[in-house]
């Protein structure tokens, strides 16, 4: 694991606390504002903020993940892989499959 790594997952760990705990206060009848008569309450706007900000980082972590992974994507789909990948025991270890394949 590389500190840059590190520093992701911890960031993506915060991120969702953030946004957990911000989801979390919104609901809480002593946080939210009720803006007009009749409306239902909402949550303030520096919560809507930083919540928007916590998507964008989802959003660019998702991204990210999505366009680098590209050669590991297309190998996940080989059927050779497949194939090895349900022949394997909880060890790692190689069975023979009864059609040949190993």
């Amino acid at each position: 694991s590389t500190v840059m790594s590190r520093i992701v997952s911890n960031t993506m760990v915060f991120t969702i606390l953030v946004s957990i705990c911000l989801w979390m206060a919104a609901t809480m009848p002593e946080v939210a504002e009720i803006r007009c008569e009749g409306c239902d309450p909402v949550a303030p706007q520096w919560m809507d903020n930083i919540d928007q900000v916590c998507i964008w980082i989802f959003t660019l972590e998702y991204l990210t993940r999505l366009f680098t992974v590209s050669s590991v994507r297309f190998e996940l789909l080989q059927p050779i892989f497949l194939a090895e990948l349900l022949a394997s025991d909880e060890k790692g270890d190689q069975m023979h499959l009864a059609h040949g394949l190993s």
